[in-house]
């Protein structure tokens, strides 16, 4: 038989857990609000070009800060984002990064605003000029419109034909 004394303490045991971590949930992203507005950044890792000092604050790390300034200058001379990360793969700068992902992560640095000093969550200290950056940007926009308006001539659409039906230029059969 049920011992209804039992229910009623197991039920106010169940409520104090779960009131403990309400309260717990509260503690910690009033703690979280609080080191942000310090400036100290509380992820695990930080953008490719700082550190995080004793303090929890971001620093900038000479030896990548010379990465993302030599990818900015290299794109501005004419290299390519593909060219920069050829450049650095073998280096170990960029470790565990295969060759697509590489090219997305210099892709990355040279939009991210953070570098010149414009601060999401976190705050970082300003790495890139922003001349330089504002005119990487104008150079990769540029570099989209003109990809987006090629046009691919096929000089033998409808010529190749097998069996009666005819190949397009991206290998199907039409």
């Amino acid at each position: 038989k049920p011992n209804p004394m039992a229910h009623v303490i197991i039920a106010f045991m169940n409520h104090l857990a779960v009131s403990e971590g309400v309260i717990k949930a509260e503690r910690q992203a009033s703690g979280l609000k609080q080191k942000i507005k310090e400036g100290r950044i509380c992820n695990r890792t930080v953008k490719f070009g700082y550190r995080k000092d004793k303090s929890g604050h971001a620093v900038i790390d000479d030896s990548q800060a010379k990465v993302v300034i030599n990818c900015f200058n290299m794109y501005l001379d004419g290299k390519s984002t593909g060219y920069i990360w050829d450049y650095y793969k073998h280096s170990g700068v960029f470790p565990n990064l295969n060759d697509k992902s590489g090219q997305l992560h210099v892709y990355k640095i040279l939009t991210d605003v953070t570098y010149i000093g414009e601060h999401g969550v976190y705050q970082y200290p300003q790495l890139i000029e922003n001349e330089l950056f504002e005119k990487v940007q104008k150079k990769l926009s540029d570099n989209n419109k003109v990809k987006q308006r090629t046009k691919y001539v096929y000089y033998c659409t409808g010529l190749i034909k097998y069996k009666g039906r005819t190949f397009s230029p991206s290998g199907s059969i039409g």
